[in-house]
C-alpha cells in the first residue's frame, strides 16, 4: 500500500517535472524548499490549508495546522539513514494522521529529495482511544470487584488478571500474565481444579465450590469458581474466563448456622421430649387473642381431646369442645380464662384453681399458671400455661380434714377419759380417808375395826389398777387401748359404793333403787346402778357383766 502510494505520487511528480523550477526536495543540509508543486499541492490541500503562493517556500516558513515538531528533523535524518518509523501526529482540530517520511528516487535510483505522506487515521485513533478507555473502565471495574477475574489460554497461562490477585497472592497482576496457573496457585490447588479447567477448555462451563489450600494465598480458602469457555466463530475454544469468589466467611457462617440449627433442633427435640414426658398439661397460644393453641400429650389427656386439636375456648371450633370450665362454682367465659388473661394484661396469672366438668359427670380440678409471650418489639404474641391436675390432692386434703376431725374427736374422748380417770382416782381416797379417820379416833371397847383395814386394802388395790390404766394413755393415743371386762359380785360393788359415799351421804340426800334381780330361772342378769354421790356432781355408772345379754 505504501509503495503504491509513493509510485502514484512519483508518477504525478514526473508529469509535472517540466514545470518545476529548481529541485524537488533539498540536498544535503540545505534548508528544505521547493518541495511543493502544483499537483502535489492539490493533494496536500486535502490535508492542509495551503495557498498557491506557498509553492517553493521553505517548510520551516510554513505554519502547519498539526503538532509535529519532529518533521524537519526526520527529513534531515531521512536523507542519511533513508529509513524512518512512521509517527502518529494530531492536528489542532483533534484529527490524527500517520506521517511517514521516505526518500524520493529518480529512475536511476538517485535520491532527489524526501516524500512525506499523511494518512488520516482519525477514525482508527478514536476507535483505539475508545477501546483504550473502555479497557481502562473495564480494568477499574474488575479491579473493584471482590472476586478474582482472569483469562486463561489453551496453554494454561494467564493472559488477564485483575487487581485482586495482588490481595490474594501478593503478586502484581502484570507479573502474573504469561505465567502458568500451577505456578501461581501451587501444585496442590492446581491438581484439584485441573479437571474443571479441562472441561472449560473443551467448551463446557464448569462450576465448583470447595476448600482450596494455596500457600501463596495464605492457607485454606473456600472458593466458588466458574469457568466460562471463550470460543471463536468456528466454535474453537481459545481459552476460558475464570471468576473466583472467596466464600470462606460465608461458608464459615453457613457451617456456624448449620451447627446452630443442629443445636436448636437438638434443643427442640429435648424440649419436645420434655413436654411429652411432663406429667402436667402445657399449653401454648400462638396469637395475642389465644385463638390458636397447641398442647402436649398430658394436656390432651387432661381435656380428653386429640393431641393435634385446638383446645382454645376462644377459637373458632370452641363449640366442639365438650368440657366446661368453672371457678369458685361459676362457669368462666373465654376471656376470663388464665391464658387469655395473661395475654390481655401482659402479666403472669398464677395460682388459679379451675374445675373441669365433662358431659359424663366427671370433674377435674386443675391448678393453673399462665404467663405472656413477647416478640422482639416487646408486644404480646401469645401466652403459655401450665395446668396441674390436683384432683387427687383435693381428695387427699378432704380425707386429711376428715382424719383431722376424727383425731380431734379421739382427742376429745381421751380428754373425757382422763377426766373420768381423774375422778375415779379421787373416789378411792374418800373411803380411805374415812377409814383412817375412824382408826385415828378412840373407838369404843369391843368395836371391830378390821373392816377398815380391808376397805383400805380394797381401795388401794383399786387405786393401783387405775394408776396402771393411767400409764396406758400412750395406748389411747395409738388407738390400741383395750378394756378388760371381768365379772364381779354385785354385793361387793355395792359395798364399795356405800363405803365411798358414806361420808357424803350424811351431808346430802340420796336414794338407792333396786340393785339386783334374778330371773325366773334363778340366774343373775345385767344390773344398772345409778346413784348420787355429791350435791354438785351427778355420776352415772353402768355395770354390765360380759356374760349377760339383757339389762333391766
Amino acid at each position: 500500500m505504501e509503495y503504491g502510494l509513493l509510485s502514484r505520487m512519483n508518477a504525478e511528480a514526473t508529469c509535472h517535472r517540466t514545470a518545476v523550477s529548481g529541485k524537488w526536495g533539498f540536498e544535503g543540509d540545505a534548508e528544505p524548499h521547493s518541495l511543493l508543486r502544483a499537483a502535489v499541492a492539490m493533494r496536500l490541500r486535502c490535508f492542509f490549508p495551503l495557498a498557491a503562493e506557498d509553492q517553493g517556500r521553505a517548510l520551516s516558513a510554513l505554519r502547519w495546522p498539526f503538532r509535529d515538531d519532529a518533521l524537519l528533523g526526520d527529513l534531515k535524518h531521512g536523507l542519511r539513514v533513508q529509513a524512518l518509523d512512521a509517527r502518529e501526529i494530531s492536528s489542532a482540530d483533534e484529527r490524527w494522521f500517520l506521517r511517514r517520511v521516505r526518500p524520493y528516487r529518480t529512475d536511476d535510483d538517485t535520491v532527489q529529495g524526501m516524500v512525506v505522506t499523511f494518512m488520516d487515521i482519525t477514525s482508527r485513533k478514536r476507535t483505539e482511544v475508545a477501546l483504550r478507555e473502555s479497557e481502562e473502565h473495564l480494568r477499574r471495574i474488575t479491579d473493584a470487584l471482590p472476586v478474582l477475574i482472569s483469562y486463561v489460554d489453551r496453554d494454561g497461562c494467564y493472559r488477564f488478571n485483575n487487581a485482586r490477585y495482588r490481595d490474594w497472592f501478593g503478586i502484581d497482576p502484570s507479573a502474573v500474565q504469561g505465567r502458568r496457573v500451577s505456578e501461581v496457585i501451587g501444585e496442590t490447588a492446581f491438581a484439584e481444579i485441573q479437571p474443571l479447567m479441562e472441561r472449560a477448555l473443551s467448551g463446557e462451563t464448569a462450576h465448583f465450590e470447595s476448600w482450596l489450600t494455596t500457600e501463596a494465598a495464605g492457607g485454606a480458602r473456600c472458593v466458588s469458581a466458574q469457568y466460562i469457555p471463550d470460543t471463536d466463530q468456528r466454535g474453537l475454544t481459545r481459552g476460558f474466563f475464570a471468576l473466583v469468589t472467596d466464600v470462606t466467611e460465608r461458608r464459615k457462617a453457613e457451617e456456624g448456622l448449620e451447627r446452630l440449627r443442629q443445636d436448636n433442633q437438638r434443643n427442640l427435640d429435648e424440649l419436645q421430649a420434655l413436654l411429652d414426658a411432663a406429667p402436667i398439661g402445657i399449653f401454648f397460644a400462638r396469637d395475642p387473642g389465644c385463638q390458636d393453641m397447641m398442647m402436649n400429650q398430658a394436656g390432651a389427656a387432661l381435656l380428653r381431646v386429640p393431641p393435634d386439636a385446638n383446645p382454645s375456648k376462644s377459637g373458632s371450633h370452641a363449640e366442639e369442645l365438650a368440657f366446661r370450665v368453672f371457678h369458685a362454682g361459676h362457669e368462666l367465659p373465654p376471656e376470663e380464662l388464665p391464658m387469655q388473661q395473661a395475654a390481655a394484661l401482659g402479666r403472669t396469672i398464677g395460682g388459679m384453681e379451675l374445675d373441669i366438668h365433662f358431659p359424663d359427670g366427671a370433674q377435674l380440678s386443675l391448678l393453673t399458671h399462665a404467663a405472656p409471650l413477647f416478640d422482639d418489639t416487646g408486644q404480646v404474641r401469645g401466652s403459655v400455661g401450665a395446668f396441674v391436675d390436683v384432683s387427687e390432692q383435693k381428695r387427699l386434703e378432704a380425707r386429711l380434714r376428715q382424719q383431722t376431725r376424727d383425731l380431734e374427736a379421739i382427742n376429745q374422748r381421751k380428754d373425757e377419759f382422763l377426766a373420768m380417770l381423774g375422778h375415779e382416782l379421787r373416789n378411792p381416797l374418800t373411803p380411805i380417808r374415812s377409814a383412817v379417820y375412824l382408826l385415828g379416833t378412840n373407838p369404843s371397847p369391843g368395836v371391830d375395826l378390821a373392816w377398815a383395814g380391808e376397805m383400805i386394802d380394797r381401795q388401794v388395790t383399786h387405786l393401783e389398777r387405775m394408776v396402771d390404766d393411767l400409764l396406758d394413755v400412750a395406748r389411747v393415743r395409738c388407738g390400741t387401748l383395750s378394756l378388760a371386762c371381768e365379772e364381779h359380785p354385785l354385793q361387793g360393788l355395792l359395798r364399795e359404793c356405800v363405803e365411798a359415799i358414806a361420808p357424803q351421804a350424811r351431808k346430802s340426800t340420796w336414794h338407792s333403787p333396786a340393785l339386783c334381780r334374778r330371773n325366773r330361772c334363778g340366774s343373775s342378769v345385767t344390773v344398772s346402778v345409778w346413784f348420787r354421790c355429791l350435791p354438785t356432781c351427778s355420776t352415772m355408772r353402768r355395770v354390765t357383766p360380759p356374760s349377760m345379754d339383757r339389762s333391766i
